[in-house]
């Protein structure tokens, strides 16, 4: 008889951790080894196993990382549980690596967590890149390019005054919040699905917001211990809480409401030639075959889905963070009624195409979209093979981050980047006020940094501009009287504003009476 007898049953978790801390040990080991002999972009000092695991917080992450580039450098490099984490926090690196180097650093890490527990695999956000990826992009990219894009002026100008003319019928200080939500969520829907969405009473909002709350809930997509070793996917939920188990409910429930479900209703409607005229009509104009079926179907559906589920949050962060910002800068807000009221006399309302005849403005917005990005920290890149740079390794599999907080707070690139000050962007040409070519365009790192960059900005971009010239030109917007406000943000993926009050008081009878005739 051997001196060790265990029964099968507590052989088997034995020999499971065994065989657990043996590929481990050889995933930590090959971590630090490189056939090149590169060293390893420099970073804070882990501990055995573990790495810098204790050392990184999920409560925003960014300003840690930005801490630890001052002392590092620009590129910095972690490693947790066996796994190469590099941070990017300067924009050229971000150039240098996501741009002349774009075929390396397209892919996404596994996130199984979200992809495949809370069954959002048909999120482009964290799809590998292949084929697939591709053809999704170019399908986005046929309704969401600037030529594209300025078909849809009507509409998204309709909305914006719509909104308005919403905001000015309430008293409720605190309905701006889910007004912004619901306005973009119409625009988004009209032109992915062709649908009409109703107000606050509509599924299409809840699931919205049910979505926004769980992603919030969840924290950064790829830090959860199951993205880090997908093995633990396998046990049973109720281990991590419930809380945990109510958002990857509700992350199942809001997923599949917002892809495959409106997917078929409009394709039923298509077939019965009676759907309206959308993004996904003109897709199955140019996909479907003679014997019924959609070519690149998955994809096609994907590409619809993504519009709308990576719009809505974006476009309103975008929006309600401005309006925060007015709120507490108000002679900035002054200074472009000022320069809204000069060119448009009074006698009708803003329309997109007067962007550029509004500097002041559009500075305004840069240092907004500068001083509070909505995704502070870039969903993650994957090397797709090892990569010298400036004399380090990146290593293939590596997970790559951008730092947008940190670029976007460089003081090479704005100085006194803690100050909030429109006038950075500005200068005078011809006499006038003129945007400086010269000062990095915070869209350029706003929208993210190569082939994996946001393909709908221009559509956020023209949304968000035209919703907030509406609404300086018809109202002040003030925080309620007596009212302390400490404005806080969520902790997720998105740095979308917690829920807050605001005043909206019209300047002028006239800008009123054209915003009803407008919308009449």
């Amino acid at each position: 008889m051997s001196p060790i007898s265990l029964p099968l049953s507590q052989a088997l978790p034995v020999l499971g951790a065994l065989l657990f801390s043996y590929v481990l040990l050889r995933k930590i080991l090959n971590s630090y080894t490189n056939s090149a002999g590169l060293p390893y972009p420099p970073g804070p000092k882990g501990v055995p196993i573990l790495g810098n695991a204790l050392q990184i917080t999920d409560e925003k992450p960014w300003l840690l990382y930005k801490e630890w580039a001052s002392k590092w450098g620009d590129i910095i490099g972690l490693r947790v549980l066996g796994k190469n984490i590099i941070v990017v926090n300067s924009y050229q690196a971000g150039v240098d690596l996501f741009e002349k180097r774009g075929r390396v650093f397209s892919g996404r890490p596994k996130v199984p967590l979200f992809s495949d527990i809370a069954r959002w695999d048909f999120s482009l956000l964290v799809m590998d890149d292949g084929k697939s990826v591709r053809l999704i992009r170019k399908f986005i990219a046929q309704f969401a390019n600037s030529a594209a894009v300025k078909d849809l002026h009507a509409l998204i100008t309709e909305n914006a005054r719509a909104l308005a003319l919403r905001t000015a019928a309430t008293q409720d200080d605190g309905a701006f919040y889910l007004y912004s939500r619901s306005a973009i969520s119409k625009n988004i829907l009209q032109i992915t699905y062709g649908y009409q969405s109703m107000e606050n009473g509509d599924q299409w909002i809840k699931n919205t917001e049910l979505m926004s709350q769980s992603l919030a809930v969840m924290g950064t997509i790829g830090a959860h211990p199951i993205d880090v070793f997908p093995i633990l996917g396998k046990l049973p939920l109720w281990i991590w809480g419930k809380t945990f188990i109510q958002c990857i409910n509700n992350l199942r429930t809001t997923g599949l409401a917002m892809s495959v479900t409106p997917y078929n209703d409009v394709k039923q409607q298509y077939l019965e030639k009676s759907a309206p005229p959308c993004v996904l009509t003109h897709l199955l104009d140019e996909k479907l075959q003679e014997d019924g079926t959609v070519q690149d179907e998955w994809e096609v559906m994907v590409a619809a889905a993504t519009a709308y589920t990576a719009g809505v949050d974006t476009t309103t962060a975008s929006i309600n963070s401005a309006t925060i910002f007015l709120m507490t800068y108000p002679e900035i807000q002054t200074r472009v009624q000022e320069e809204l009221d000069d060119y448009l006399h009074g006698e009708r309302l803003p329309k997109i195409e007067d962007r550029e005849t509004l500097p002041y403005f559009s500075a305004v917005l840069r240092e907004i979209m500068r001083f509070n990005p909505v995704v502070p920290l870039a969903l993650p890149r994957r090397a797709t093979e090892d990569c010298e740079y400036n004399g380090l390794l990146i290593p293939e599999n590596s997970i790559v981050s951008v730092n947008v907080w940190a670029i976007l707070r460089d003081e090479n690139e704005y100085p006194e980047p803690s100050k909030f000050k429109p006038e950075r962007f500005l200068e005078t040409r011809d006499g006038k006020p003129a945007l400086r070519s010269d000062v990095l365009d915070p869209h350029s790192v706003f929208f993210g940094i190569g082939r994996r960059n946001c393909s709908g900005q221009q559509l956020a971009l023209d949304s968000v501009w035209i919703t907030l010239a509406t609404l300086l030109t018809v109202f002040e917007i003030r925080a309620p009287d007596g009212i302390e406000q400490n404005y806080e943000y969520e902790n997720g993926l998105f740095a979308q504003p917690k829920p807050f009050k605001c005043r909206f008081t019209v300047r002028s009878k006239s800008f009123l009476s054209a915003l009803e005739t407008a919308v009449a």
